[in-house]
């Protein structure tokens, strides 16, 4: 049987997303459905998508979960057509061929949630940087930039989704609303996302301050996800090893990705963002 996925993005006028969303492959396995939240300012947005599976709403609304609960709610979205729903946001970066074998390795693996390793900015939560080493490794934790949830997990954590404005907190919740499973969730290394943006810079849009936002679900819930592991406690729990990956020592790998970096970003971008972040040349050799 034919696996169905809702793909999920808001999304502006010239965002990143549109790369890998327009001519959107098919797939023998898998029926993709593409709902596009446009926010940007062009009225004719919704005519560039001739598609049948893609449809376009008009939504200027700031935050990503909240607009997929709301519409959930409304039954614009009804969860149980879909399989799987990838929830991403517009400034991703990812080929659509590592898109595909996400989602085949998301199903082979009965995974509940999971996100591609990656690359570029808000690399905050190193255990996201993509290794290359591994198909996947199982974890606790998630980034909220781009995750991908079963249905079943998706009922479990929907309810996050509203407590949140830009999202920031609610990704530590999810592996304990679950009961943290130890092959359950999961970085999947063998697709490839860039983060093309630097972290924070629109969330002046929101009402609240992110660390508001953070610190309201962390009293919310500290309790609850501690019964499992530590509120920042970032795991790997196993990998699975890529048997087409050569190996390499975290150096090689480290330049590799810098690489990648640099030719996705430009060097020039990335360097400031480093800079400005303190970061200089001397701890990246570290």
């Amino acid at each position: 049987m034919l696996k169905k996925v809702l793909i999920f993005v808001p999304v502006g006028d010239n965002c990143e997303a549109l790369s890998w969303i327009k001519s959107f492959p098919k797939h023998p396995e898998l029926d993709c459905s593409i709902l596009l939240i446009h926010y940007g300012g062009n009225s004719g947005f919704h005519n560039e998508f001739k598609d049948p599976r893609i449809r376009v709403i008009r939504d200027k609304s700031p935050s990503k979960f909240e607009k997929f609960k709301k519409y959930v709610d409304s039954k614009t979205i009804c969860v149980e057509d879909y399989d799987a729903f990838w929830i991403a946001d517009d400034d991703i970066r990812i080929k659509q061929t590592d898109l595909l074998r996400f989602f085949d390795v998301f199903f082979q693996h009965n995974l509940e949630i999971a996100q591609p390793g990656c690359l570029g900015y808000a690399m905050g939560k190193q255990i996201v940087r993509r290794d290359s080493r591994y198909t996947l490794r199982y974890s606790n934790y998630v980034d909220g930039m781009a995750p991908m949830f079963s249905r079943h997990a998706l009922f479990k954590c929907l309810h996050t989704f509203e407590e949140s404005e830009s999202g920031r907190g609610i990704d530590h919740v999810w592996a304990a609303l679950l009961g943290n499973p130890l092959d359950k969730i999961a970085i999947i290394d063998e697709s490839l996302m860039v983060h093309m943006k630097p972290s924070g810079k629109y969330y002046a849009r929101f009402e609240n301050s992110i660390q508001e936002q953070y610190g309201r679900i962390k009293q919310r819930y500290k309790t609850e996800v501690e019964k499992y592991y530590p509120w920042e406690g970032l795991v790997v729990y196993s990998s699975i090893l890529n048997a087409s990956c050569s190996p390499k020592n975290k150096l090689c790998r480290e330049i590799n990705n810098r690489l990648v970096e640099i030719s996705q970003i430009g060097i020039h971008n990335l360097a400031k963002h480093l800079f400005s972040r303190g970061i200089s040349i001397r701890k990246i050799k570290e």
